[in-house]
C-alpha cells in the first residue's frame, strides 16, 4: 500500500536523510539516496514503512509505502512530522545568528530529522559519543542483527531494537555478539552498550596500540592515562604516555595562568 505526499517547502528531502549513510549503514534507520526504511511503534505493534523522494526543493514529495493497509494512515502522518519544518523559528535564528544564517544559504532545504524510534535514538546518541561515527555505525549494526529484529516492507528490510531485550542482557552477552574483533575491550561504566562496541574511554582497557579501525591516536593516549578498574578481564599493561611539547598556539595557551 502507498500514497504520495507533499511537504512544505523549501525541503531537500534526499540531504536531510543523508544524515543515515554518511558515515555506512546501521541497519535500523536505513537510506540509500533514493528511499528511506524506518520502523514505528503502533499500538503496541511495529510497522516497518519506506519513504521515497519525489520532487523539487520548492515542491517536495515523498511515496510513503507500507505492506499493511492499516498501517498506512498511521505512517503517512508519521511521514508528515518526519522533518522539522518551522520556517518562522528558523527565520528568528537566522537573524541573530549569523553562522545559522550562513549555513542555510549554503545547504538550502536541509532540515533535521526526528528520531521516532527513541530507544534507537537513544543508542544513536550514546555509541556516537568520543569514537569515530563509522566505528559508532558499526557497533549499532552488530547490535541490531544480533539483538534487534528485522522487518522487511515494500522489498527493503530494517532492524529495531528493543529496550526489554536490551535490558535483559549481561555484559558477556553483549561482548561475545558485537565485540568479536575486540575481545579484551571494556567499557568505562561497565555499560552495556559501551561493552557492545568495546569502547572504553575512562577506567578501560585496550589492546592496542590501536584497538581498530576508526581509533585515533588521540582517543588511544586518552585511555591510556586512565585506571583498569572496571570489569572483569585482566588489564594488559598500559604504555607510558609521553606528551609532545607544546607549540605555536597550544603553547601559549598552556602558559597562561
Amino acid at each position: 500500500m502507498e500514497t504520495e505526499i507533499r511537504l512544505p517547502p523549501p525541503l531537500d528531502v534526499a540531504a536531510s536523510l543523508e544524515m543515515f549513510r554518511r558515515a555506512g549503514d546501521d541497519g535500523m534507520d536505513r537510506w540509500d539516496g533514493t528511499t528511506a526504511v524506518r520502523t514505528v511503534q503502533l499500538d503496541g505493534r511495529v510497522a516497518a514503512y519506506t519513504l521515497t523522494t519525489y520532487g523539487s526543493l520548492s515542491g517536495p514529495r515523498v511515496v510513503v509505502a507500507t505492506d499493511h493497509a492499516g498501517d498506512l494512515e498511521a505512517v503517512t502522518q508519521l511521514a508528515l512530522r518526519t522533518f522539522v519544518a518551522d520556517e518562522e523559528a528558523l527565520a528568528r535564528l537566522r537573524a541573530i545568528d549569523p553562522v545559522v544564517a550562513a549555513l542555510d544559504e549554503r545547504y538550502p532545504g536541509v532540515r533535521p530529522v526526528r528520531q521516532l524510534d527513541l530507544v534507537g535514538g537513544l543508542v544513536r546518541s550514546i555509541s556516537a559519543q568520543q569514537v569515530n561515527l563509522e566505528f559508532a555505525t558499526v557497533t549499532r549494526r552488530r547490535l541490531a542483527e544480533a539483538f534487534g529484529r528485522r522487518y522487511a516492507v515494500d522489498g527493503f528490510q530494517a532492524w529495531r531494537l528493543d529496550a526489554a531485550v536490551l535490558a535483559g542482557l549481561c555484559v558477556a552477552d553483549l561482548r561475545s555478539r558485537c565485540s568479536r574483533d575486540y575481545p579484551t575491550m571494556r567499557s568505562s561504566a561497565g555499560s552495556p552498550l559501551c561493552a557492545a562496541s568495546g569502547y572504553g574511554r575512562r577506567n578501560g582497557c585496550w589492546p592496542g596500540p590501536w584497538a581498530g579501525p576508526g581509533w585515533s591516536p588521540v582517543t588511544w593516549a586518552y585511555g591510556r592515562r586512565s585506571d583498569c578498574s572496571i570489569g572483569t578481564a585482566p588489564c594488559p599493561a598500559k604504555p607510558t604516555f609521553a606528551r609532545r611539547p607544546r607549540t605555536g598556539v597550544m603553547a601559549r595557551v598552556s602558559r597562561r595562568p
